[in-house]
């Protein structure tokens, strides 16, 4: 075979355009948000502690008070 031959036809015909078929386009995808949205940041607080009752230390009795009446 010989490269300048006539009568041989080459593989690819570079006259001739070749066909595109028209292809469905794809899904696109959804777009996704780069950050979910949060709950709004509520303030944080503190822990609800059992309330302690206040410790009064023994006092003596003022003069002229009487504890018994």
């Amino acid at each position: 075979m010989t490269q300048s031959d006539p009568d041989q036809t080459p593989d690819i015909d570079p006259t001739t355009t070749p066909e595109v078929t028209p292809q469905p386009e794809p899904a696109q995808p959804q777009p996704v948000d780069p950050v979910p949205p949060q709950p709004r940041e509520l303030p944080v607080a503190p822990p609800v502690e059992e309330p302690q009752p206040t410790i009064q230390p023994e006092l003596p009795p003022e003069p002229g008070h009487d504890p018994n009446p």
